[in-house]
């Protein structure tokens, strides 16, 4: 059985608080829990309001998948967990069908175009403590209202069961990259989620965007900087002139 939610929260706190009781509560069948912030979901909607996607107006909005094989087994704890988290759910929609629950990711995965629809963007896929997110992101937007001039919205969504926010920075009308608002985010973005206890890459990797900043990552400490010298060791070992993939993954210097 599939059970495919959309829940709304009015604090992060909510959602990590249902976060951490899904994962004991609904373990067993929780297959996906990802968070979108107002301000992405308000741009989904504003741009594709003539698609057929659910309506929600939340500051926090939380998508909530379980998969299993006793769909009676699979409800009933499902309105248990509905039932004991109530507080902390603003609103909500259980999908009644596939065709609710496909409208429910589509909201989801309209996220990333709809922002490049809008401008250029400095898209961000970084690591933290499940616990920081909310306090990162408000960093992040009151460095840059401190430090340019120009609007830009800062919106964010991702896996927030593993711990992967994608903070998406977007000015809005301008789609040619911009120096000085790019060199205002770089290093700076990567340093913070550093200090947050984070990391600098997710799900996506590090490339040829990131690599240059793993001295930042493994070079603070004497122990982290053996790690890396030891990493490229082994690549030597197997790659002695150095033609696969080069440039991808370690420092080009």
């Amino acid at each position: 059985s599939r059970q495919v939610l959309l829940l709304s929260c009015r604090t992060y706190a909510d959602v990590v608080a249902l976060l951490q009781s899904a994962k004991s509560e609904l373990n067993d069948i929780l297959a996906a829990f990802e968070y979108m912030d107002k301000g992405i979901v308000e741009m989904v909607l504003q741009e594709h309001g003539d698609k057929r996607l659910p309506s929600i107006d939340a500051p926090f909005t939380v998508l909530l998948e379980t998969h299993g094989s006793n769909a009676e087994h699979d409800m009933e704890k499902m309105e248990k967990f509905l039932e004991k988290h109530d507080d902390r759910i603003d609103d909500g929609i259980l999908a009644q069908d596939l065709q609710q629950a496909e409208e429910c990711w589509h909201l989801r995965e309209l996220c990333s175009p709809t922002v490049a629809s809008l401008g250029y963007v400095y898209k961000y896929d970084l690591s933290l403590p499940i616990p920081q997110f909310q306090d990162f992101v408000d960093h992040m937007r009151m460095y840059l209202e401190a430090n340019w001039n120009d609007p830009v919205e800062v919106v964010n969504w991702g896996h927030v069961v593993d711990g992967n926010i994608h903070t998406n920075i977007v000015m809005p009308g301008v789609f040619e990259k911009e120096i000085g608002l790019l060199n205002l985010l770089e290093p700076y973005i990567f340093e913070k989620a550093l200090e947050f206890g984070g990391s600098i890459s997710a799900e996506h990797g590090l490339g040829q965007c990131k690599n240059d900043y793993m001295h930042q990552v493994y070079g603070a400490d004497e122990g982290k900087a053996a790690t890396l010298e030891m990493m490229l060791r082994m690549k030597r070992v197997f790659d002695e002139r150095n033609i696969l993939n080069p440039g991808k993954y370690f420092p080009s210097k």
